[in-house]
């Protein structure tokens, strides 16, 4: 196991931070387009959802059904990996997601076991896939 290099972590904490940020905000363009074109999001759906257009739309749902804004993901205790080279990496993590703003249902949703690979780009990092286990029965 070959860990990042300071810089590497830092970008890929900033990538999650920011994975986090723009799907709460109902910002699903800018969120898919973290995503490469061929991007798997795997355990989400019945289904993985594959291509910008299926991102947007599984976004948007997300924003629009927990009244627009008041779920909230945090991406914890990441750690990472080099993949075969320092352009990919192999990141993992817990998913702790809640509801807030005093609705009936508020609190703890999904607490979930996330396993994502990223490869290098001119402009950062771009998601391959996420593979999401939840651990909420």
């Amino acid at each position: 196991m070959t860990r990042l290099t300071t810089d590497d972590w830092c970008s890929v904490q900033e990538f999650w931070s920011n994975y986090c940020w723009l799907i709460d905000e109902g910002e699903s363009e800018a969120w898919a387009s973290l995503w490469a074109e061929d991007g798997v999001f795997t355990g989400v759906a019945p289904q993985p959802l594959v291509g910008h257009d299926s991102l947007v739309a599984f976004a948007m749902g997300v924003y629009e059904s927990n009244d627009n804004g008041q779920l909230r993901h945090a991406a914890v205790n990441l750690t990472c990996e080099y993949g075969g080279d320092r352009d990919t990496v192999k990141a993992r993590f817990y998913n702790f997601v809640t509801l807030w703003g005093g609705l009936p249902d508020a609190g703890n949703r999904v607490m979930a076991i996330c396993e994502a690979s990223l490869a290098r780009t001119g402009d950062g990092w771009i998601l391959k896939s996420n593979t999401v286990r939840s651990l909420t029965p």
